[in-house]
């Protein structure tokens, strides 16, 4: 079963990472678009975006066997060494195709659980991450320069993850009522967490940069903190209402939306090519890249080649 909101909200998703993956390593570019570890950037809201999408395609598909479910998760981590190992090993295992894997297995228990067993499922996965980053891991993540939250990130990326999951009920439901609250509620959640940083401080808004020392409230995705999490997560509900609402059929969106896991490994190669070929300007070389990958993808699609798991 497809629906057109969520394929096009993915295929945004899919469009901002590979904005953000490529200007990355350009210095000159607005603070919005880079990752620091230190707030909420626009950079971040990607990642939590790909969860939002992964949790509620789960709920689509939790009628199917729970074994299939934990295969296709097996898999993933297979793809995600076959991507990520061959650059840096184990650290760099733990990016974004292993924290959905991981996070799909967490997650499977509740799949078929009530909403309200779902939501505090969400809650008490992310008070465990909480407890132990206070206990020994916010620091030992910080030490060692975890990326996306570590070996303990899935405890976190479960809240999106869920919260997709419940909006599939609501959109399946015909119920939208609740997204908007929820959302609003969830980033004011996220951002009241945030201000227990330093002991209790008047914390900087997420896309602002922070005037108080950073800690394990802070919202960071590098240590994937609830306090990002639950801001994300209100976020990516927040977006997805707007694709609901506006329902879109942007060509585009719908061919990086519907072959996503193809249009992630793909960019890895054609943004190297790219920056090898055209080192020049990022106002050259981007475009240069996106139109590549996507003409890549557009063939796939004709074609009827789809990569999914």
């Amino acid at each position: 079963m497809r629906i057109n909101s969520l394929d096009q909200f993915r295929g945004y998703t899919v469009a901002g990472m590979f904005l953000v993956n490529f200007l990355s390593s350009y210095k000159q570019l607005p603070a919005l678009l880079r990752h620091h570890n230190t707030y909420n950037s626009y950079a971040d809201t990607i990642m939590p975006h790909f969860f939002f999408a992964v949790g509620f395609a789960l709920q689509l598909g939790a009628h199917k066997p729970i074994p299939r479910l934990v295969r296709r998760a097996l898999l993933l981590m297979l793809v995600a060494a076959l991507v990520y190992w061959p650059v840096g090993g184990w650290r760099v295992w733990f990016q974004t195709l292993t924290h959905i894997a991981f996070t799909t297995l967490w997650i499977l228990p509740v799949l078929r659980a009530s909403v309200r067993t779902q939501a505090a499922y969400l809650i008490g996965s992310s008070l465990l991450h909480v407890g132990l980053s206070a206990w020994f891991w916010h620091d030992w993540l910080r030490a060692h320069k975890v990326i996306d939250g570590g070996q303990l990130g899935f405890l976190t990326w479960t809240v999106p993850a869920l919260v997709g999951a419940i909006a599939c009920r609501w959109v399946r439901d015909g119920n939208l009522r609740p997204m908007a609250i929820w959302a609003v509620g969830l980033m004011l959640v996220g951002y009241g967490i945030s201000c227990l940083t330093a002991g209790g401080v008047w914390a900087a808004p997420p896309f602002v940069p922070p005037w108080h020392p950073r800690d394990m409230w802070t919202m960071s995705q590098q240590a994937g903190s609830a306090s990002y999490l639950y801001f994300s997560a209100g976020f990516s509900l927040l977006v997805y209402r707007l694709f609901v609402w506006w329902n879109p059929r942007i060509p585009l969106f719908r061919t990086l939306g519907t072959n996503a896991l193809a249009a992630y490994i793909l960019a890895a190669f054609t943004e190297d090519l790219t920056k090898t070929v055209v080192p020049g300007p990022w106002w050259v070389s981007f475009p240069l890249f996106f139109g590549v990958t996507w003409a890549i993808l557009r063939l796939f699609e004709r074609k009827g080649w789809y990569l999914r798991l």
